[in-house]
């Protein structure tokens, strides 16, 4: 059976391509804007993976001028002009017909738009909209408006429901195909009732209905489902401590997985991630699941395993994925194919073993010594003493007994009880491999990320942060000292005093004496940089902004002041 050529989607699963159907068709509420917004990023995001159907990209430029309209002006006016909004309107539904109509063009000799359009069932107002937009006067906005309406709409039934219905009918069949083909292959072990169907049939239909871009989506998930690749009956399943496949579960499904791996290049590793994802992805805590059984993580562990040796290992390159996933996810179940990698290639050996040893340590916590901080702390006397010296009762109290000095150091020898528990260069003490995969949210544009202490600034240009008096020193930013406490204050005779002039926008800090003492010499004054009242980060109204997001032209002209 031929290889069919494989078709490059930009989306990682099927489930991504859902989230996001959901995510642009989600309702125009408040609370609803926020996943539309993350809809459009995500098609952004497959669109610099590669080429994106032309439903998916037309459905994101509607969706994103339909939220910068205002979610057709239901949230006030837009930012922008109305022309604007009318030429952003005006493209994007341009950009949909033609893309549409010119996918379907055939022949020698061009084919009108119309009646391209009337075959395809777009309404022929859109095609008059489109020449308006193309030819004539921009179309006015509460028709444009009502043009991406309905474009949203034709786009739903025609490509999101469309797509999304024929794949749930496929995994329908494709799993009823397989049942037929279990039950076959029984009979024929049996030798009891010959077969309806023969099995080549079978396989050759499963292949016909499933393609090269949909088999993760549509056969995967049904072969790891109990009653497949894993017998309902836990007694014909595998078990630990060996992991071997039962010889009658190996033969029952060894002719599948042969046929797939030759139609699709590649299935096997497939179904091997698949194997590694399940087995060692937590159970929830809230539901039952029969996959947390350790039977069928056995289970699945064998098949991935029988993979490994029968389609992936033998090739001379493309197992280094499998690999590194089996690294990533250290547990018994992966230690066991990780070991099978070091069979199969006696070079990887050597470099394996200390992988191997980790995975035992973390399965095996007697093994090492429980985690300790190697810094030393302070004895507590030590530290409330050299807190806060003056606090200390007039109460005679017998003399303190000699404390140890203790000095801090910011390096200190790590103990000699760590390394009884070895880990591979680069790994986690628990010999895990780090992910540095980034996450969904990093991709936020011009916001302040405090929580996670990275601080994203914009780009300020000339012009944009005002005009600025710079003298020939570096400026520096006055320094307001800390008040002492008051009781202290009024013991030693000052007063602190705080003055907020409205009129030059700066605050100044006054100790003054009294009459029993003289004033002490005011300080020189120090050279600043005078900025407008919106950007002075001094100001008292940045001192009194209670509004939680912080103001990013302040923190970029007090960054550029540093």
């Amino acid at each position: 059976m031929p290889s069919r050529q494989l078709r490059s989607v930009p989306w990682a699963t099927q489930l991504e391509w859902e989230d996001v159907f959901a995510g642009l068709y989600a309702d125009d509420g408040p609370q609803s804007r926020g996943r539309q917004e993350w809809g459009v990023k995500r098609v952004k995001a497959w669109t610099s993976r590669g080429k994106v159907p032309h439903a998916v990209d037309s459905t994101a430029s509607l969706v994103e001028v339909w939220l910068r309209d205002g979610c057709g002006g239901a949230y006030g006016p837009p930012p922008v002009s109305e022309h604007e909004i009318r030429l952003m309107y005006t493209m994007a539904f341009i950009r949909f017909v033609n893309g549409v109509v010119d996918a379907n063009q055939r022949g020698m000799y061009a084919t009108s738009v119309a009646s391209i359009a009337d075959q395809l069932g777009l309404p022929g107002w859109f095609v008059d909209l489109r020449h308006a937009g193309t030819h004539d006067t921009l179309p006015t906005l509460p028709l444009l408006r009502n043009g991406c309406k309905q474009a949203l709409q034709w786009l739903r039934s025609n490509y999101w429901i469309l797509q999304k219905t024929y794949l749930a009918n496929t995994a329908t069949e494709v799993r009823t195909l397989l049942t037929r083909y279990k039950v076959a292959m029984k009979q024929k072990a049996k030798g009891t009732e010959p077969p309806t169907l023969s099995i080549p049939t079978l396989l050759s239909e499963i292949t016909t209905l499933t393609t090269s871009d949909n088999y993760n989506d549509v056969l995967l998930p049904s072969l790891l489902d109990i009653g497949f690749l894993v017998p309902t009956a836990i007694k014909k399943r595998a078990d630990l401590p060996m992991i071997a496949l039962p010889t009658s579960l190996e033969s029952l499904w060894a002719d599948a997985l042969a046929c797939f791996e030759h139609s699709w290049p590649g299935f096997a590793e497939d179904l091997v991630l698949q194997i590694v994802e399940v087995v060692t992805t937590p159970p929830s805590s809230t539901e039952v699941q029969p996959q947390a059984a350790t039977s069928y993580q056995a289970t699945m562990a064998g098949w991935a395993h029988y993979c490994l040796l029968n389609y992936i290992l033998p090739k001379p390159s493309g197992w280094e994925v499998s690999l590194e996933a089996c690294l990533r996810r250290p547990n018994v179940f992966t230690r066991y194919l990780v070991a099978a990698f070091a069979d199969a290639r006696p070079a990887l050996a050597d470099k394996l073993q200390p992988f191997i040893q980790a995975f035992l340590d973390q399965q095996n916590p007697t093994r090492g010594e429980p985690f300790t901080p190697p810094l030393p702390r302070p004895p507590p006397s030590a530290a409330i003493n050299h807190i806060s010296p003056p606090c200390v009762s007039n109460v005679p109290k017998p003399a303190p007994k000699p404390t140890p000095t203790w000095t801090p150091s910011p390096w200190t020898l790590v103990p000699a009880h760590w390394y009884r528990r070895p880990a591979p260069i680069g790994c986690l003490p628990d010999g895990r491999v780090p992910d540095l995969d980034l996450p969904d949210w990093f991709d936020t544009e011009g916001e302040v990320l405090v929580q996670t202490g990275v601080v994203q600034l914009p780009v300020c240009h000339a012009g944009t942060v005002g005009q600025m008096e710079v003298d020939e020193q570096p400026p520096r930013i006055p320094h307001v000292p800390s008040p002492r406490p008051r009781a202290r204050l009024e013991e030693a005779g000052h007063t602190h005093t705080t003055r907020n002039d409205d009129n030059d926008k700066t605050m100044e800090t006054e100790t003054e004496m009294d009459a029993d003492g003289p004033a002490p010499p005011s300080p020189a004054p120090q050279p600043r940089t005078t900025l407008p009242t919106h950007l002075d980060p001094l100001t008292p109204h940045h001192q009194h902004n209670h509004n939680p997001r912080p103001d990013l032209q302040a923190v970029a002209a007090r960054v550029m002041l540093l």
